[in-house]
């Protein structure tokens, strides 16, 4: 049987080129049901040929010079978490990543995100064998009184 690192490495020596393929709703959700490449994922989270992932807790911004879990902050340090327009944060997605060598995924935002104000910056291709949690980095790019939407009658 061909594992995910002997079909890489018989295509290094020259071997036959396997094109790529969509993993298809009820596969992915087998995979996330199963633990595997989605580690900790959620089934429910399955929806066509994609997953959403999901925030975690911890982050890292500037202002609290490491990486934390929003609920182990206390005090003053949790005014420190209110991130502000412009200012860049990096959050970890609940999920890890756990990919063969002959699968790579592309992380899309959702429209959501960026309609809220808040957008994703760099790192959405996650290349093949990564291991571990996908770390998004955010920025507010909406200023204090800015329209985020409108009523039409």
């Amino acid at each position: 049987m061909l594992t995910a690192d002997s079909r890489y490495d018989s295509l290094l020596a020259g071997g036959e080129i396997i094109m790529a393929a969509l993993i298809t709703h009820d596969h992915l959700k087998e995979i996330v049901t199963a633990g595997q490449i989605v580690i900790g994922g959620d089934p429910t989270a399955v929806e066509g040929i994609k997953y959403d992932f999901r925030l975690g807790s911890k982050f890292l911004k500037a202002s609290l010079e490491r990486p934390v879990a929003y609920n182990d902050l206390h005090g003053t340090e949790t005014l420190k978490a209110k991130i502000e327009p412009g200012e860049v944060v990096f959050v970890m997605s609940e999920e890890r990543l756990k990919l063969p060598m002959d699968m790579f995924v592309f992380l899309v935002p959702k429209r959501k995100i960026s309609h809220d104000g808040i957008a994703i910056m760099g790192g959405l291709c996650v290349d093949p064998g990564y291991d571990g949690h996908c770390l998004l980095v955010y920025t507010i790019f909406l200023q204090v009184h800015s329209s985020l939407s409108q009523v039409v009658s």
